[in-house]
């Protein structure tokens, strides 16, 4: 697994933006990206490690670069 660390917080909030520009919920994401809710709730707030496949998928479903993201 490929883990971008200690940008945590910084990539959550990324995440949180670009969701919410895009007027998804977190449920909704999750559907879209099939990762569970409470893994995108932790990652949004920094509590976990982004693995780089999963922020891959998030980018996917927002219809954006993933360096949009990590950047």
């Amino acid at each position: 697994m490929t883990y971008l660390d200690g940008k945590d917080d910084v990539i959550g909030k990324r995440v949180r933006i670009e969701r919410t520009k895009k007027g998804l919920t977190i449920t909704q994401l999750a559907e879209l990206t099939g990762i569970s809710v409470v893994t995108i709730c932790r990652l949004e707030k920094g509590i976990i490690h982004a693995r780089l496949c999963n922020l891959q998928k998030i980018a996917d479903a927002l219809e954006i670069n993933l360096e949009k993201i990590i950047k």
